[in-house]
């Protein structure tokens, strides 16, 4: 009776060692195997000295890793652009999910953009040198101060999601937001005061 599955290690063992006195079909019927299968075997061992299956190409991998590196740099210098479009600008012969599959190899995913409102590298300097100045005062210094602000609520405003590329932890990486520009809408302002509470130092 033939079986289709896998020779074992002991099975080829048994096939070499009855080969030198009997035929193929012989020692098929002794271990229940394919005579075929067995004729594979020996021809096998004549040829090369050895019993293991040759190794199997397989399908090749759609990206080389010359391919995939490529991709991982492009997302990663150009986080708001779609993949499709990557895959394009690179020429790129592979599928949007092979691609995908690439980039979250390496812990990359698309995320919806974390929006922010644009601040110029020279409000952020100011900002900074603001904090600086002032790192030295108390809490009670504080509470001596009142803090106002605005924003602004858009009607009738059009919200679209972006999404970026990025590692998890870069959700507020500069590259990996979405800017917010005041602009011309039509909107309603609401003013904001804040104070901070003394009572907690008084005692």
């Amino acid at each position: 009776m033939s079986h289709r599955t896998e020779l074992t290690s002991q099975d080829k063992g048994k096939i070499l060692a009855y080969m030198e006195n009997f035929n193929p079909a012989q020692i098929a019927r002794k271990i229940g195997r394919d005579p075929t299968t067995i004729r594979r075997i020996i021809d096998r061992y004549k040829k090369t000295g050895k019993t293991e299956n040759l190794p199997r190409s397989g399908r090749p991998p759609a990206l080389n890793n010359n391919e995939k590196n490529a991709l991982i740099n492009k997302v990663t210098q150009d986080r708001h652009e779609p993949l499709h479009e990557v895959i394009n600008t690179l020429d790129l012969n592979c599928s949007l999910t092979t691609a995908k599959r690439a980039l979250h190899s390496v812990g990359i995913y698309s995320h919806v953009a974390a929006k922010k409102p644009f601040i110029s590298e020279k409000h952020a300097l100011a900002r900074i040198s603001w904090c600086e100045k002032y790192k030295e005062k108390t809490a009670y210094d504080w509470a001596q101060v009142i803090f106002s602000d605005e924003s602004s609520v858009e009607i009738g405003k059009q919200s679209r999601q972006i999404r970026v590329w990025r590692h998890t932890g870069e959700r507020f990486n500069t590259e990996c937001l979405t800017p917010i520009f005041k602009s011309g809408r039509k909107s309603v302002m609401n003013p904001k005061f804040i104070s901070i509470s003394i009572s907690a130092y008084s005692s």
